[in-house]
């Protein structure tokens, strides 16, 4: 079993019923946000695979407070807050969903510059779908 230095877990179902989780990790020495599902007994990457690989956010700041929601087809929908390097405080926030396999932005760039909204600082994340 591998160690991984994470929290902030938010916990769902897909449209399977499989349990999927969306969390923080600073294995990397950065923050960054994973999302696993359970298989077989087992909680699998969706997506990259490992906590050096920065997960769905894969940014070089700070990405923490994940939130998890399902779309109508079942799909996990995962928002995050974005900020400053190391700094633990969210300027801009970020959407992905999982699409086909891939983690996808929404309506463009949802992802990526700056996300779907940016401010001073912006509260956790919440998702209702």
């Amino acid at each position: 079993m591998e160690t991984l230095r994470a929290g902030d877990g938010r916990l769902g179902r897909d449209g399977a019923g499989r349990l999927i989780i969306a969390y923080q990790d600073f294995s990397s020495g950065s923050y960054e946000v994973f999302v696993r599902r359970l298989e077989a007994g087992s909680w699998v990457e969706m997506g990259s695979g490992n906590p050096a690989s920065g997960g769905i956010s894969a940014t070089s700041t700070y990405s923490g407070t994940p939130a998890l929601g399902m779309d109508p087809a079942g799909n996990p929908v995962v928002a995050w807050g974005e900020g400053a390097v190391n700094q633990q405080n969210a300027s801009r926030l970020y959407v992905r969903t999982w699409l086909s396999g891939v983690w996808s932005e929404l309506g463009g760039a949802s992802a990526s510059g700056d996300g779907i909204a940016s401010a001073t600082y912006l509260g956790d994340p919440r998702l209702v779908v």
